[in-house]
């Protein structure tokens, strides 16, 4: 290993953010960071954005954050530098978006009133520690390697967030940060990210209340958004057939042309999708929120639905209570409970051998089929059966129970079906007339035309289309 040269501060600084991988650097220049500056041209070549004003920076730097999910670097020099950035960084910690913050300093041992400061030297990482996830003020140049190593460390970890590194310069008059002298310092280390994997003896049980549910809600906060899980996300509620409201930050979460988009919630103005799918919740999924903010305050209010909540954070504190309220990294969790709702579903074949002295009847009848009794949910139709499968169609609750389920012309719908959750496309397996069934030959399964387009085409008084899903045989065997 090659003997380490003896660096300077703000080559240290340009060290850790080659090591860490920052491409990126939005900055105003100040006479408090030109040391990092020539540490970094020094190092490597980054990409500087030199902004106008301070509050730009951050800003920048919150949006890179949010689009790439690494944390975005912004640079400005002390005092007005750091203060004229705060409502950036502020904004990213409540959007969750990983964000290093770094500043130039008074010196340690600043008199009062020194260029850039005010009476207390360290008056602007105090300020913050209020709106980031960690403030740090570097004293000794020996620290930078682990103070940066650490602040990018908090700013992926977890719920990310945005961090503050402020570096004092060594005089009101020096061109230096920290001290004249250049030392050798140990190699960087990154730090690895911290990630809350489901429990899954949680996930198990959570799986199988949601299979006992009839009329289940998911709630997605930002959370799904900010560690990728929308594909999940999706896949869940086609799964259970459930809607899927948001939190008003987590808009995009489902496609408003998404058959089961429900629209955000919201005290007192939730969107009328919402609404209706809270009538009838019996059982309430909460994904990529945190407990005692102002999102759970508004989802309690739109719901008495038990609820389930996944919550979004650092550390599972006492603001998660009970069996029911879980800190977990939202795209792990939902990766995990698909899987085991795919483990709970009953095998296509079992399914098949069961209703197989009656398969033939029921092709010949009029069956209607409706999406709450989730032929995905029974393995049925889900991918092609390969040779020798059949087509099954599926029977609603009321008959299976030896009950004659209502019509759903007009607006009414199957017993037990809740008026939203009637709103389930044919995505499953396509949408035909009530009553209408199509004679199974040949083996396989296939996809109705143009599901999402068809489910938007036609629907009720209740905004739901008339559908039945039907097992719709290929004909190439």
């Amino acid at each position: 290993m090659a003997e380490r040269q003896a660096m300077h501060a703000g080559e240290a600084v340009a060290e850790a953010l080659h090591a860490e991988g920052v491409e990126c650097i939005y900055s105003v220049p100040g006479s408090h960071i030109h040391p990092i500056y020539d540490g970094i041209s020094r190092i490597k070549p980054m990409r500087f954005v030199t902004c106008k004003m301070e509050p730009n920076t951050s800003l920048m730097a919150d949006a890179y954050g949010r689009l790439t999910g690494k944390p975005g670097v912004c640079l400005v020099t002390a005092g007005p530098g750091g203060v004229n950035s705060m409502a950036g960084v502020a904004q990213a910690y409540g959007a969750a978006s990983p964000m290093v913050h770094i500043g130039g300093a008074v010196p340690l041992k600043a008199d009062m009133e020194a260029f850039h400061g005010v009476d207390n030297p360290a008056f602007v990482h105090e300020m913050f520690k209020h709106i980031t996830k960690w403030s740090a003020r570097v004293e000794r140049i020996e620290d930078i390697p682990e103070v940066m190593a650490k602040a990018f460390h908090i700013a992926r970890s977890g719920r990310p967030g945005p961090v503050h590194v402020e570096l004092p310069r060594e005089s009101d008059e020096s061109e230096y940060v920290l001290q004249k002298e250049k030392v050798v310092l140990p190699e960087y280390k990154r730090l690895p990210t911290v990630v809350h994997q489901p429990v899954a003896a949680d996930v198990a049980r959570f799986a199988q209340r949601l299979k006992a549910a009839k009329s289940p809600v998911i709630a997605a906060g930002k959370g799904v958004i900010r560690q990728g899980a929308l594909a999940g996300i999706i896949a869940l509620a086609e799964k259970l057939q459930a809607p899927v409201i948001n939190a008003q930050d987590a808009i995009g979460v489902i496609a408003e042309s998404h058959p089961l988009f429900a629209g955000y919630f919201k005290t007192g103005r939730s969107h009328p999708a919402c609404d209706e799918a809270m009538k009838n919740a019996d059982l309430v999924i909460g994904i990529g929120l945190r407990a005692g903010t102002a999102e759970m305050t508004e989802l309690n209010s739109v719901t008495r639905a038990p609820q389930i909540l996944i919550g979004f954070d650092d550390v599972q504190e006492s603001r998660y209570r009970g069996d029911d309220q879980r800190v977990a990294d939202p795209k792990l969790f939902v990766d995990a409970l698909l899987a085991e709702l795919d483990l709970l579903a009953p095998r296509l074949d079992d399914v098949v051998a069961g209703v197989d002295r009656d398969v033939e009847g029921l092709l010949r009848s009029e069956i209607r089929v409706h999406p709450l009794e989730g032929l995905d949910r029974l393995g049925i139709a889900r991918a092609d059966r390969g040779r020798g499968g059949r087509a099954v169609a599926s029977l609603s609750r009321g008959q299976r129970d030896g009950k004659q389920g209502e019509r759903c012309h007009g607006g009414d719908r199957p017993t037990g079906v809740s008026e939203h959750h009637q709103n389930v496309s044919s995505w499953i397996l396509g949408e035909f007339p009530l009553g209408k069934m199509i004679p199974a030959t040949g083996t396989g399964l296939t996809p109705g035309p143009d599901p999402v387009r068809n489910s938007l085409s036609r629907r009720s008084p209740h905004g739901a289309p008339h559908t039945v899903a039907v097992a719709r045989p290929r004909a190439d065997g």
